[in-house]
């Protein structure tokens, strides 16, 4: 009786894993302006490469770096991507799998010419007062008892889930999935 429940313990715990990860996109060094390989596990092509900002990994790519037929690497000429940027490289396959790297902090160089307006990181703006500004002097204000104005739209995620980031997947390691399942098991016992 216990062997059989150790197997299906045992099967369930891999069937997780099958599930949870499509397939591992190792985490290179992105340095600025500078040439990158990325790799990942061989699964099936053609793969669609995307930069994300980690913050927002849902949001739109901050690089699209295109499609690529076949192979487990590609080498991105330039990194055209400020230093002290976080991204994540999201590649999917042409089953639908998808394979995310860890959070990468962009490194810093030198070399700043790949870099356009688009790139670069926004300069933080600092509000002052316009004491002289003067105030308009016949402002415009409509008041009509029929219409509420526009009301306010949840935009985004409505849980950020667990992640503060958007994300609400989280990997687990298939060791924390075998002794968990293993730990079941023995409390079963």
């Amino acid at each position: 009786m216990y062997s059989t429940l150790f197997t299906t313990t045992l099967i369930f715990a891999l069937a997780v894993l099958r599930v949870r990860a499509d397939f591992t996109v190792y985490t290179p060094v992105l340095t600025q302006c500078q040439p990158a390989t990325l790799t990942w596990d061989s699964t099936t092509g053609p793969y669609d490469i995307l930069i994300v900002s980690s913050a927002d990994p849902c949001g739109d790519a901050l690089e699209d770096l295109g499609e690529i037929a076949s192979g487990n690497s590609y080498q991105w000429p330039q990194v055209a991507i400020s230093a002290g940027t976080q991204v994540t490289i999201s590649i999917m396959d042409s089953t639908g799998g998808e394979g995310w790297s860890g959070s990468i902090t962009v490194q810093s160089s030198s070399d700043s010419s790949c870099l356009t307006s688009a790139n670069t990181p926004n300069t933080p703006t600092q509000n002052t007062p316009a004491a002289n500004s003067p105030l308009p002097q016949n402002p415009t204000h409509s008041s009509s008892s029929s219409s509420s104005g526009p009301t306010p739209t949840v935009v985004g995620a409505a849980n950020n889930g667990i992640l503060g980031n958007g994300s609400s997947m989280v990997r687990i390691s298939s060791v924390a999935v075998f002794f968990t399942a293993l730990g079941a098991l023995a409390a079963l016992l």
